[in-house]
């Protein structure tokens, strides 16, 4: 107001009013006989803090003694006060009221206006008052005066606001130490709330409420309640209030991508920058805990451009951001935005920790030097913190990329960090490295151990997926050793102690080692799962699996079932291999033309045999000779014994009798003789040679030498077989009687 004012009004009983403003008070004089005055305050309208409305109530009536402040003492006065004695009609009184604008929450006696011996207690005015200590922050007066106030039984809907603020003062009273007063603030906000809503001061009361259970760590309620606000009173400042708190309660349960959108919520309502900035505030530290750090960043600055001091208010946004800015390689604005954090904080816990992180940008940076002389400023004053630690580790991830010597530092350097005493999560990050040393160097079951042996339950969730990584990388090489040292029993162990990896495997070529390790070991109902999975996970028809389910369904006997799935491999896969197991499949089915078709894809002309062949040689001949291809098979059989050796002697005389069948079909007794020979002097059992000799002795016969043929059965009379023993003799007594001239009939 201005320092001097006048109002004239000659339409009033009251004709002149003066106000002066002097030394923090407002003097206000006027002359009417007869009259009193009494004052009051109402709040400014429209609201605007630290201002309010004067109200001067004049009343005329018999004027008794009555005693005024002055604005200052006169002989007449005492204590300035004046004392105005009765005059006659006409006197006119100079009448000063003064208020103390500085000192506006006084007690009732001290601010109502005194009248003689008369004390006016007006409740208006104790209401009145006491909301104007709460506004200038007199909390405990405020407090003294709601309470005061309560107190009168005859109390209307005064009762109400001074309930709210009773309630508030006692809040603002007690606001850092809500811990242990927490419980009688809710329970004066439950009074008041209660008792009704006033839209001025209950979403604040709400607000108030939350922040009192969040203190208690009952942050459910907490959370009820700032949602309340943000729903009911969505255009009250406080619902911007409990925007931020709801994101700081999502984000103290690692809910960042809730806390994010509930921030953002905020931009979208409010139109206030310091809100907004707040908001902005909150993004960008939400994005740099999960590691968006781009996000972050444009967060950070969308907050620094609105309120380019905010750093003054969380200087952390700093720490924030050059975090932020060093994962994002933007290593020299990171270091500015740590070391103006340092210097505004200079007495931070975490100063270790900074000095670590920008000894990293510089190694970063190939700043060598510069970073080495950090690292061992960390060893000097900070030996046993965790920032030295981390500079170890970085410097040793720094000396993994280098030379042999470099490294074997690095590992030096892991290995004396892991016999420190460190945080769960360092020593779990050390444990990490060393287990990624040894199996780069193959040492794969130290590996596995040291991974198997890290600490649960405290590593950050980015480190336990690269230990559940590298572990799948650990076991899948160990897997894979195994099987080519055909140690299959292994395979399958390490397959059946790991399920559940398995079952979550994107390498499905893996299934085919451990499916060929259950068919080595026979075990082919479980081969055919793992095949199967391949089949159904590649999405194509895939070769060389149906030719491993084709050989298992062979090997199980399910003969018609391994023909479909050789018939399913595409044209040009595994072809060769395929032709092979399908000539097998017809053999065992006794369909021998179409088994010497496949081995004509096989055994092309132009194909040079090797020892390795014998098996489908044998095959040819016996396809050969059944389908009645005699030549064809005499052929074979002549191939077959160039590639045997003569250490043979089994196989030799196997191919003898294959060709001795051969000249028999074609009428050749005599070439029969021969191969049969051939393969007596070649066997050693008993009982062979006395069925060779009886099958020789017969084929003499046919061609009518009948002294041969008695010869080779007296042979087979000295053998050791009982049965060809009994065959000869019976051959004998046969020829015996023919010779007599007897039928036999």
């Amino acid at each position: 107001m201005e320092n001097e004012r006048t109002i004239e009004d000659n339409s009033s009983r009251i004709r002149k009013v003066s106000f002066q403003k002097k030394k923090g008070q407002i003097l206000v004089t006027f002359q009417e006989p007869h009259v009193t005055v009494q004052t009051g305050f109402l709040d400014a309208g429209p609201y605007k803090e630290g201002h309010y409305r004067l109200v001067l109530d004049f009343f005329t009536q018999k004027t008794p003694e009555k005693r005024v402040k002055t604005s200052a003492p006169t002989p007449d006065t005492k204590e300035g006060t004046k004392k105005i004695s009765g005059k006659k009609p006409g006197d006119a009184d100079k009448v000063s009221v003064s208020l103390e604008t500085s000192q506006a929450a006084k007690t009732l006696d001290e601010v109502s206006m005194q009248f003689g011996n008369e004390k006016r207690d007006s409740t208006d005015e104790i209401l009145q008052q006491a909301d104007r200590c709460l506004l200038e922050k007199d909390n405990a007066k405020a407090f003294a005066l709601y309470e005061e106030l309560l107190k009168t039984a005859s109390l209307g809907k005064e009762r109400q606001t001074a309930l709210y603020g009773l309630a508030e003062s006692f809040f603002l009273m007690h606001q850092n130490d809500l811990v242990n007063h927490g419980p009688e603030a809710l329970k004066r906000y439950n009074s008041a709330l209660q008792e009704g809503s006033i839209p001025s001061r209950t979403p604040l009361a709400l607000y108030r409420v939350g922040l009192c259970y969040l203190a208690l760590k009952n942050v459910e309620k907490a959370k009820g309640y700032f949602k309340q606000v943000t729903q009911e009173y969505p255009e009250d400042p406080a619902a911007a209030a409990s925007w931020l708190r709801l994101s700081e309660i999502y984000r103290g349960k690692k809910n960042y991508v809730e806390a994010i959108e509930t921030a953002k919520a905020l931009l979208k309502r409010s139109t206030s920058q310091p809100e907004k900035a707040e908001a902005y505030y909150y993004i960008g530290q939400n994005f740099a805990l999960v590691g968006e750090h781009q996000q972050a960043v444009e967060a950070f600055q969308e907050c620094l451009k609105l309120d380019q001091q905010f750093y003054l208010r969380k200087p952390d946004i700093l720490k924030y951001m050059g975090q932020a800015l060093s994962c994002l390689k933007y290593e020299d604005n990171s270091r500015e935005f740590l070391l103006h954090y340092m210097n505004l904080t200079s007495n931070t816990d975490d100063r270790d920790l900074l000095l670590a992180k920008i000894m990293e940008t510089l190694l970063s940076q190939h700043e060598e030097r510069l970073a080495n002389r950090l690292y061992s400023y960390l060893q000097v004053y900070y030996p046993d913190s965790e920032g030295a630690s981390i500079g170890s580790i970085r410097r040793a991830e720094y000396l993994e990329a280098g030379d042999k010597r470099a490294q074997d530092e690095a590992i030096y350097l892991y290995r004396e960090l892991s016999r420190k005493s460190l945080s769960p999560p360092l020593d779990g990050l050390v444990q990490f490295k060393l287990a990624l040393w040894e199996w780069k160097n193959g040492n794969l079951e130290k590996s596995l151990s040291l991974i198997e042996d890290r600490p649960q339950g405290s590593l950050t969730d980015a480190l336990h997926n690269e230990f559940v990584a590298l572990r799948e990388k650990v076991i899948l090489d160990m897997l894979r050793q195994a099987f080519e040292q055909k140690k299959y029993d292994k395979v399958l162990g390490l397959y059946q102690g790991n399920i559940p990896m398995f079952q979550t495997l994107k390498d499905f070529d893996v299934f085919t080692i451990i499916g060929r390790s259950y068919e080595e070991l026979q075990s082919y109902p479980e081969a055919m799962v793992c095949y199967n999975t391949v089949l159904e996970n590649t999405g194509k028809e895939n070769g060389k699996c149906l030719l491993n389910m084709a050989q298992c369904s062979f090997r199980m006997g399910k003969l018609e079932k391994a023909l479909q799935f050789c018939r399913r491999i595409p044209a040009g896969d595994n072809e060769g291999q395929k032709n092979e197991l399908m000539a097998k499949i017809f053999f065992a089915q006794g369909k021998y033309s179409e088994t010497l078709q496949q081995l004509g894809h096989i055994f092309p002309k132009e194909r040079k045999l090797t020892p390795d062949d014998f098996e489908w040689v044998n095959m040819y001949i016996e396809c050969s000779i059944e389908t009645g291809k005699y030549s064809d098979a005499l052929s074979w059989i002549q191939k077959g014994l160039e590639l045997l050796k003569d250490e043979d002697s089994g196989k030799r005389a196997q191919l003898c009798l294959l060709k001795s069948r051969c000249h028999k079909n074609l009428k050749q007794p005599a070439e029969a003789i021969k191969c049969l020979e051939s393969a007596l002097s070649l066997l050693q059992e008993e009982d062979l040679k006395g069925q060779l000799n009886y099958e020789i002795s017969n084929l003499y016969l046919q061609i009518g030498d009948k002294q041969q043929a008695v010869q080779k059965l007296s042979q087979v009379l000295k053998s050791g077989s009982s049965f060809w023993q009994t065959a000869a003799q019976q051959q004998l007594d046969y020829i015996q009687l023919k010779e007599e001239g007897l039928k036999i009939f």
